[in-house]
């Protein structure tokens, strides 16, 4: 489990720049992710972990929006591995636990030239030339809507039911 920087977290700029939502949720996000920082972004999958003990889940395009934003405030870089897709946070490593499980190790890594891209748009995003480069940074788009295309649902609930 990453541990969390509480001056990152209480004073960083992209965690001010989150939604409440989304900068509420994000601590339950990041202790999520693996020894690598890394997350599977698969909606059943965070529901029973991220979401377990809450008494009200989001829904599918709920998650997905707190996903989106955590990508658009650089915080969360999406790509895709083996027909999913994962997020890899962006933090030190000395914010990582030293050794890493074999779950840790198995983990996708993340294309190393498209990640460094999205950390060069983080910088470019705090100059001048943010508005040029903006729509080079969008690397979220097209992974969001398969994301939300494959998720089929998770029912929650009790009682008899039929079919």
């Amino acid at each position: 489990m990453a541990a969390i920087d509480p001056d990152g977290m209480f004073y960083g700029d992209r965690m001010t720049a989150l939604s409440l939502p989304a900068r509420l949720y994000w601590p339950y996000f990041y202790v999520a992710s693996n020894g690598f920082a890394r997350l599977e972004i698969n909606y059943p999958k965070l529901i029973s972990t991220v979401f377990a003990t809450f008494s009200e889940i989001p829904a599918n395009n709920e998650l997905m929006g707190f996903i989106k934003e955590y990508n658009e405030r650089y915080l969360l870089f999406i790509y895709r591995a083996n027909g999913q897709i994962w997020g890899q946070w962006d933090t030190s490593a000395k914010f990582l636990p030293r050794h890493k499980t074999a779950k840790d190790m198995n983990s996708p890594v993340p294309n190393g030239a498209e990640y460094e891209k999205w950390k060069s748009c983080y910088l470019a995003s705090k100059s001048a030339q943010s508005e040029a480069n903006s729509s080079d940074c969008n690397l979220f788009g097209n992974l969001a809507q398969d994301f939300g295309n494959s998720v089929r649902g998770i029912g929650i609930g009790i009682g008899i039911g039929i079919g």
